[in-house]
């Protein structure tokens, strides 16, 4: 989550003062993340139950583990034009289409994460919404009186 909100300052202007605030712990985040990445498929594969792994598990730590790999050689070694990177997010969540920038990591980096999107588990991520409905139901049933 950190890292996800680390880059919320490529497509923020202004940039809220949390954002700036928590941009250390984001980065130190990404150095940590590809090594959890591979602690996690070493664990999940040494435990010997096929239940414990699958195709699709390791499908999504492969590619979260490029995306942070490609992530950290951004932010070491090939760094792209930030301008240019800010320009295109900024285009395209505005509906105003902008250059790709001329980076080649960048350009893998974006295309993993397109390719991440669709396989996300989105069930995990509403089930916050849905338990309040349910509960707002549930109490509602308590004001009901039902007769036999």
């Amino acid at each position: 989550m950190l890292i996800i909100l680390r880059h919320a300052w490529y497509f923020m202007e202004p940039v809220p003062a949390f954002i700036v605030l928590m941009e250390p712990a984001g980065i130190k985040a990404g150095y940590v993340l590809p090594f959890t990445l591979i602690l996690l498929l070493m664990l999940r594969i040494a435990a010997g139950r096929d239940r414990y792994i699958s195709s699709y598990n390791i499908f999504l730590i492969t590619v979260l583990f490029m995306i942070s790999v490609t992530g950290l050689l951004m932010g070491i070694l090939f760094q792209p034009d930030v301008l240019d990177v800010k320009d295109f997010i900024s285009g395209i969540l505005g509906f105003r289409p902008y250059a790709l920038p001329d980076s080649p990591f960048f350009v893998v980096h974006f295309t993993l994460v397109l390719l991440l999107i669709p396989f996300l588990p989105f069930h995990l991520i509403t089930a916050p919404v849905i338990t309040m409905d349910a509960r707002r139901r549930e109490e509602g049933l308590d004001q009901v009186m039902h007769e036999k």
